[in-house]
């Protein structure tokens, strides 16, 4: 019992400073808070992630890696391909925002009626955006 309870009492720290963070996780999280778009479902499957991530940890993921290496180098692969679509698709929505406020930004107006026109919620410049874009 004294094994697992010193062994608990790190775990617990470490999980809670991994969850409490602000990674790209948490900052996806609150983006779609903010913007009220699926946050139930959102919330809902990163927790079952990390549960299921953590549990893997704990079960002897590192052991499973070790007498098999391919498994790492799977995830290896897997791990970059999905950053890579992270990126490329991050960066697009960023370029789809600057279009959107040096456009507004040339029609001279309060681009009310542009904003208005946008269909999609994500490509709806932020004040921030509009505030930092190119004169």
């Amino acid at each position: 019992m004294e094994i697992i309870a010193s062994a608990a009492i790190p775990g617990f720290f470490t999980a809670l400073a991994l969850i409490a963070a602000i990674g790209a996780q948490n900052a996806f999280i609150i983006r779609q808070g903010v913007a009220r778009r699926y946050v139930t479902v959102v919330a809902a499957f990163c927790i079952i992630s990390d549960i299921i991530l953590i549990t893997a940890g704990v079960a002897g993921a590192g052991a499973l890696i070790n007498r098999h290496p391919r498994v790492l180098v799977a995830l290896t692969l897997f791990g970059i391909a999905f950053m890579s679509w992270y990126a490329y698709r991050s960066i697009r929505a960023a370029i789809d925002h600057w279009k959107v406020a040096r456009r507004l930004y040339r029609a001279g107006g309060d681009g009310s009626a542009d904003l208005m026109a946008s269909s999609a919620p994500w490509r709806r410049p932020s004040a921030l955006s509009l505030a930092v874009s190119p004169r």
